[in-house]
């Protein structure tokens, strides 16, 4: 069916001035696997308009899926250059936030979540952008949680939920349980049991919060209620691995516990 409509666009798109059949073709190239393709088709547009968020997210998309930590920055440098810095929208300084910690580049993530502080002090910035910024105060959660700061981390996550709109479930759940991990980091087991239910409530799916569950039951040494909480992980996510290396421990080590 891609393949279909690809061919309906023609190979000449680049030679028409139709943005949207540029885009869609990148597009659908990239969904094809041919990502060389694809990409040269996303930068034809970003060279036209160097503001396109669409093209932008995308790219960005594509060199984070490369690990090319180099076009990462290079594009992100280019984009910032175009904008005034209470214009960018968080999303964008969420993924450069997000780049630099996946290619442990912690002490230039640090720098710049300094640089932040005048964004974050702009109440003309936070309204503008209100109903995107709990997507840059997530990423600022990632890098206190990386770097061991979990009180920071939990201020963070909980900055991100009470700016998060109506939105789905799914990530108010993953913010609540990253807050439940990192009261777990600072060995507040109840605190984290709280918010790890609320996350459960929200989303029953979500495997990781009933494995987080079982690892602080097994600390308080209330082995069945862990050992229910990870059998019901491993129901959802069978390939989860700390589900089944706990079970596993349970299973070998019960009555030593």
């Amino acid at each position: 069916m891609i393949r279909g409509y690809l061919d309906k666009l023609g190979d000449d798109i680049p030679k028409k001035d139709v943005d949207g059949d540029i885009y869609c073709k990148g597009y659908l190239l990239l969904c094809l696997g041919d990502v060389e393709k694809g990409e040269e088709y996303l930068k034809m547009l970003f060279e036209k308009d160097p503001k396109n968020l669409k093209v932008i997210n995308k790219l960005l998309n594509v060199y984070i899926l490369q690990k090319d930590f180099e076009k990462c920055t290079l594009l992100l440098n280019r984009v910032f250059k175009e904008y005034i810095k209470h214009d960018i929208p968080p999303f964008l300084f969420a993924k450069y936030l997000r780049i630099l910690i996946l290619h442990n580049k912690i002490s230039e993530a640090i720098a710049f979540k300094k640089q932040l502080q005048e964004v974050f002090q702009s109440s003309m910035y936070l309204a503008k952008y209100k109903d995107s910024v709990w997507k840059l105060y997530f990423e600022l959660g990632n890098l206190e949680s990386y770097i061991g700061q979990y009180e920071k981390a939990i201020a963070s996550y909980l900055k991100a939920l009470s700016s998060l709109p109506p939105t789905s479930d799914f990530i108010r759940a993953k913010l609540l349980y990253l807050i439940a991990l990192s009261y777990y980091s600072l060995e507040d087991y109840n605190s984290a049991i709280t918010y790890l239910k609320k996350s459960i409530a929200l989303s029953p799916n979500y495997s990781k919060s009933y494995v987080l569950l079982g690892i602080i039951y097994l600390k308080n040494n209330k082995l069945d209620t862990a050992q229910k909480y990870l059998h019901y992980a491993l129901k959802l996510n069978p390939a989860d691995k700390q589900a089944l290396k706990y079970l596993n421990f349970l299973k070998n080590n019960k009555q030593e516990v």
